[in-house]
């Protein structure tokens, strides 16, 4: 877990820029107004002065969600590090800043899921079957197990049931992903808040 022993920082590490590197991007992009190569490289210069210093190692999960102590290092850095274009210079303030990256970091963690899902159903040879199904996956873009299964030859009792599998999968494996930065008493919240966050128009994985 993030902010646990220190005794396996490659995996953390791994985590750290798998999960964040798209929130940390679209917040530089967004609330300072950073061209994509400027964010990205930002990003980069972040995550190296995370790992120098072992951020993952100050969280405190007591004080709040790992999260949002990452994003207040962010800003920190930014605000540290950035020298802006013009004396007068200043970024347009969207109206929660901590929204964009929440967001970000909520599809990031539905990604991941995702991966893991379709490589799970990859190494048995059901790539087909996951392209068919996955679109009924939160946030990718479909809302319910309605309609003709075609592509696949399946009746529509097995579409659902074969639906329903995937669903299953895919929660097990998102509250895997969560529970690692948040304590067990605390996961079924920040499920809800992931939701919650992805029911914003044009939330779909990208």
């Amino acid at each position: 877990m993030i902010g646990g022993p220190d005794d396996n920082n490659g995996q953390i590490i791994d985590y750290l820029y798998r999960t964040y590197r798209k929130p940390v991007s679209e917040y530089l992009m967004t609330r300072w107004h950073f061209s994509h190569a400027d964010a990205e490289d930002t990003c980069h210069d972040f995550f190296v002065n995370a790992i120098r210093k072992k951020l993952w190692n100050r969280a405190d999960r007591e004080r709040g969600r790992f999260r949002t102590f990452l994003f207040t290092c962010l800003r920190n850095f930014v605000i540290s590090s950035f020298r802006p274009p013009t004396p007068d210079w200043s970024p347009e303030e969207p109206a929660d800043p901590c929204l964009v990256f929440d967001r970000e970091w909520a599809l990031a963690v539905l990604r991941a899921a995702v991966g893991t899902v379709e490589a799970s159903w990859a190494a048995r040879s059901k790539v087909t079957e996951f392209n068919a199904l996955s679109k009924f996956l939160p946030g990718m873009g479909a809302g319910a197990s309605k309609g003709p299964a075609s592509p696949l030859s399946m009746s529509p009792e097995a579409f659902r049931k074969a639906v329903s599998r995937l669903r299953a999968e895919f929660r097990t494996e998102l509250r895997t992903l969560v529970a690692e930065t948040v304590d067990p008493a605390e996961v079924d919240d920040e499920l809800r808040y992931l939701f919650a966050v992805l029911e914003n128009p044009g939330a779909e994985i990208r």
